[in-house]
């Protein structure tokens, strides 16, 4: 029983480690390459879902839930209703 928590454990650990990387290889490739980085926010959403791992709130804060197109001050819009923010990007 202890093993496979520590494997579970281990495994989520990994994969946000990776989710970290690609969000930052999405920053990077953002001014030459959008759809790459479009491509990034993709896998990090795929990595999420296969290991059963949350996306953290500063990766989920970085792209639009819509379209996965990486979000900085020139492509996004935010918006704070009652207290809850939202970012959306410009092209939705």
């Amino acid at each position: 029983m202890k093993d496979k928590k520590k494997v579970k454990g281990f495994i989520e650990q990994i994969a946000i480690e990776r989710m970290y990387r690609l969000i930052e290889l999405a920053e990077e490739n953002w001014n030459s390459h959008p759809e790459r980085s479009k491509e990034y926010v993709a896998l990090i959403k795929k990595i999420s879902t296969r290991n059963k791992a949350g996306i953290p709130k500063e990766i989920k804060a970085k792209f639009c839930k819509k379209c996965n197109s990486f979000l900085n001050s020139k492509n996004s819009q935010i918006r704070i209703v009652k207290g809850k923010r939202s970012i959306k990007c410009l092209n939705c």
